[in-house]
């Protein structure tokens, strides 16, 4: 029997073989590494975020106790508040309000908003206003 003309019939089927197994396993590995990244950056991104409202929270905190150390109190300490955050952490509010595109009135309305709900999440009321009850 000879081997060479054996491989040499075989020899396209084997390289036809390796080929398809090679190309499965590299889309596989793509497809892993896809869902790799999209995890990662999902997290990342989360963390991120979870570190803009932290920073916005605690500037909007900061700005309230210095608000009512000048014995502002209502509208006035709220307003005291928001412009501190505006002032202390613009990335932030950046961040977190259309990418810091909008208008100065826009970025403080929403910081406002993100008072009011700090506000009412701590009265215990963000729950029962937002189901309605």
């Amino acid at each position: 029997m000879d081997w060479n003309a054996l491989w040499l019939q075989v020899q396209p089927h084997v390289t036809d073989i390796v080929f398809i197994i090679a190309s499965t396993l590299l889309t596989w590995l793509a497809a892993l590494g896809a869902s790799v990244l999209r995890r990662i950056g999902a997290s990342i991104g989360l963390s991120i975020e979870e570190k803009h409202r932290a920073a916005l929270h605690q500037a909007l905190l900061t700005g309230i106790q210095q608000a009512l150390t000048k014995r502002l109190d209502g509208p006035e300490a709220a307003e005291a508040a928001v412009d501190h955050a505006l002032l202390s952490v613009p990335d932030a509010i950046g961040a977190l309000t259309k990418g810091g595109k909008g208008t100065k009135a826009e970025r403080k309305a929403a910081v406002r908003a993100i008072l009011l709900r700090i506000a009412l999440g701590k009265m215990g009321l963000a729950g029962k206003l937002l189901s309605g009850g």
